[in-house]
């Protein structure tokens, strides 16, 4: 397989004494792609990306960039940056743009990595003022589309990092919005900033519970949660009563990934999911399922145990 993408790279690029040819090169990036190959694989989401040789395809790209990307191939995950900090393919994301990026300076990838994410903190800072200008805007032309929910919590969540008083008001002010509109988990960082007295707030303890509260009557897991510590550990001035936590607490237990909730209620042996409850699978270099063995074997490393199983994990996404 590695001898197949060698072959595209020098079809693609006419090396090597080959005659430049993309279609032939596609052939056998996929070829490479059938065999699980990283690298190939990113090729091929390469040309689909930008239509070389092929009708564009950002949909399937962006899935064969995953692929690549969780395969540690670094020229996957700084694509991947770049889809999400433009919008190709996938809702614009500067957040996860900026996850992608630092996944590729890790992997490897080096300067033109770090030049992109340098630029990112301006980029979201700006998209962030565009949407809360519109927002605070009374008078809008009339075929204006209105801002929706889920696209100011977005242009929050890209910007609530950067260590900036101007970025953490237009973060409050992009989540308050999205939160009137019914968005529980803007709410939630609302609450956060009452309670905190963040971005200019006084800490306001009264405002964050009724905020928490709202967002978890809502199905918020996360203010759920805090609701239970709150209300277990007395915070801020909060009186601790047993009965509302356990209320909150029970609540959040009846949803799926409320593994914490359901732990402190004796439902399940660990506060963490597991590798398949988060979609996971771990294989030996033969390809046998070695999932629960593997987290047995992680168990045991952590009490100081011997460990009882030895492989070379492959990760596999389902």
């Amino acid at each position: 397989m590695v001898a197949q993408w060698l072959y595209g790279l020098n079809l693609e690029y006419g090396r090597e004494g080959a005659e430049q040819d993309v279609g032939k090169a596609l052939h056998y990036y996929r070829l490479g792609a059938a065999q699980n190959f990283g690298p190939a694989i990113c090729n091929l989401a390469d040309k689909l990306e930008n239509g070389v040789g092929v009708e564009p395809d950002l949909a399937q790209a962006h899935h064969l960039y995953l692929q690549a990307a969780q395969m540690h191939v670094n020229a996957a995950s700084f694509s991947l940056g770049g889809m999400y900090r433009d919008g190709r393919g996938v809702p614009q994301s500067m957040e996860k743009a900026v996850e992608w990026f630092k996944k590729a300076i890790d992997q490897g990838f080096g300067e033109q990595a770090k030049q992109a994410l340098d630029a990112m903190p301006n980029s979201a800072i700006q998209n962030a003022q565009r949407m809360a200008i519109a927002i605070s805007n009374p008078i809008m032309p009339n075929d204006a589309p209105p801002i929706e929910r889920d696209a100011a919590y977005q242009a929050a969540s890209d910007i609530h990092e950067v260590d900036d008083e101007v970025a953490m008001k237009l973060c409050l002010a992009l989540y308050s919005y999205a939160g009137m509109q019914g968005h529980s988990e803007a709410l939630h960082q609302v609450a956060f900033f009452h309670q905190r007295g963040q971005a200019g707030l006084q800490p306001q303890m009264s405002k964050a519970l009724q905020l928490y509260t709202q967002s978890a009557e809502l199905g918020n897991l996360n203010s759920q949660m805090k609701l239970v510590e709150i209300y277990e550990n007395g915070e801020d001035g909060v009186p601790k009563d047993a009965k509302l936590a356990k209320h909150w607490l029970q609540i959040a237990a009846k949803q799926p990934s409320a593994y914490e909730a359901k732990y402190k209620l004796g439902l399940r042996d660990s506060p963490e999911p597991s590798m398949r409850e988060l979609g996971m699978q771990m294989t030996d270099e033969h390809g046998q399922d070695i999932t629960e063995a593997w987290e047995q074997q992680l168990r045991g490393r952590r009490s100081n145990s011997k460990a009882t199983v030895t492989v070379k994990p492959w990760w596999k996404w389902w």
